[in-house]
């Protein structure tokens, strides 16, 4: 056993030693065994990347345990991150900026941070094309962390409206009413803070933290209540019911209030009952006064 053991430290040992050949594709030395090797990979990769997985490769150095290699891959994203075409990006959003949140290195280090860039990059309009594609037509579930962090682009705000009517996922189509509802965006810095949950006992949790902004565009209120009450998925339906409540009162909405309430009415799930009582109760009121 212990000859056994020797032979494979000594294999080890014989592998790590070895230099990379010079023909080795690029993504193979940026996720070589040696930091030294990565780092000579990054500090040449410069221009434009027409390949997904080598831009995958430089994200990943960019949690790298080594901090030289990490410092390097920073360089190397700033330098190409410009020029590389949203097409080549796109599967690399999808894919990793769902797991910025575990990635405790990115906000690490000298500014901007890879997070910096990631949001730099939402704020494209050719990424916010090939994002918004997909959000019609995908059911990956994992584009709903995407579209949270690309509600800090202006530039979706006109879109808003197609995406909560017309996209595949449901809480994608939920999230963007939710916005053209309350008139506010808000998305994920990527950081968290501890809130008090009982002082008395000394209880607090970890929470994220958002930034708001006011909605940009002007939105056809009861258009979008019309499209919103009919949709079918429930959790649509009910952040429907919730912006009936809070616009009751608005010229445009309340001749159809009515109809609104018939057709939300159908569903017998006690969370659209109690919203619809509510709402009557409130409506009786209000006539009464």
């Amino acid at each position: 056993m212990f000859r056994i053991l020797a032979k494979v430290i000594a294999r080890r040992r014989s592998i790590q030693s070895t230099p990379p050949a010079p023909n080795n594709p690029l993504e193979a030395r940026l996720n070589n065994h040696s930091g030294f090797v990565r780092e000579a990979a990054l500090n040449q990769l410069d221009g434009p990347v027409n390949d997904p997985e080598t831009i995958r490769a430089v994200f990943l150095r960019l949690n790298d345990w080594v901090p030289k290699v990490r410092s390097a891959a920073m360089a190397a994203l700033l330098r190409c991150v410009e020029t590389t075409s949203a097409e080549v990006w796109l599967p690399i959003l999808k894919t990793l900026l769902p797991q910025m949140g575990t990635w405790q290195r990115w906000t690490k280090g000298p500014q901007p941070t890879p997070r910096d860039v990631a949001y730099d990059l939402l704020r494209r309009q050719d990424v916010l094309d090939v994002l918004l594609i997909e959000f019609l037509h995908s059911r990956e579930a994992k584009l709903g962390k995407v579209f949270a962090l690309l509600n800090g682009n202006l530039l979706l705000d006109a879109h808003l409206q197609e995406i909560a009517s017309k996209t595949t996922l449901p809480h994608i189509r939920g999230t963007a009413l939710t916005c053209l509802l309350t008139g506010e965006i808000r998305w994920p810095t990527g950081a968290t803070q501890l809130v008090w949950v009982d002082k008395s006992l000394g209880k607090r949790r970890l929470e994220r933290v958002y930034k708001t902004r006011p909605l940009s565009v002007d939105v056809p209120l009861l258009q979008v209540l019309e499209t919103a009450t009919a949709d079918k998925a429930r959790g649509v339906r009910l952040n429907a019911a919730d912006g009936l409540i809070a616009h009751k009162q608005n010229p445009e909405v309340t001749p159809q209030i009515p109809a609104l309430m018939d057709r939300l009415g159908n569903d017998p799930s006690p969370a659209m009952q109690g919203r619809m009582e509510f709402l009557r109760r409130k409506l009786a009121e209000e006539s009464r006064i």
